[in-house]
């Protein structure tokens, strides 16, 4: 019999342990980012920091794929096995058209991805998108190519039901 608020240890728990489906073969189009490095700028603020280290717990915890963290202050000439994850100022570059907060490119490559944010919660949004991309097949694969996402509208944040008997 579990209490009234044993839901609250399952919602707590950020990444769910040990997905990894041994079974999932690796396609031609795909990486395995297991023993890749996430860099990140010298200068970066606390939200893509946190964003970067969520990354890596995901990787750890859920698929067993182990990723370290560096801070560069010159995101050019990475080394191969790279995952970059800057913001367009940061890494001096923009995509035409995109200027809503939120909005990111995913790039990736043989040897290297490259999450590029408008911002850092562009960012932080980027790094989720490869979670939920690896959470599809239960693997540390992503395949090669590009994308760009942009938020219809900014969130709204509502009360959630979470506090101790308030629900709206």
């Amino acid at each position: 019999m579990h209490g009234t608020y044993e839901f609250r240890k399952e919602m707590l728990q950020i990444h769910r342990p040990d997905i990894l489906d041994t079974t999932y073969v690796k396609k031609e189009n795909e990486v395995c980012i297991d023993g890749w490095n996430i860099v990140i700028p010298q200068n970066c603020d606390r939200v893509l920091f946190t964003a970067a280290q969520d990354l890596q717990d995901y990787l750890l915890t859920s698929l067993n794929a182990s990723v370290a963290i560096s801070r560069k202050s010159d995101l050019n000439n990475l080394p191969k096995n790279t995952i970059l994850v800057a913001t367009c100022n940061q890494m001096g570059t923009m995509w035409e058209g995109e200027n809503i907060g939120a909005s990111y490119r995913i790039t990736v490559g043989e040897d290297t991805i490259v999450v590029c944010g408008i911002d850092d919660r562009g960012c932080a949004q980027g790094c989720y998108q490869l979670e939920d991309r690896m959470n599809s097949i239960r693997a540390p694969y992503l395949a090669m190519g590009a994308t760009t996402f942009s938020p219809e509208f900014s969130p709204r944040m509502i009360h959630s039901g979470y506090e101790l008997d308030r629900y709206p």
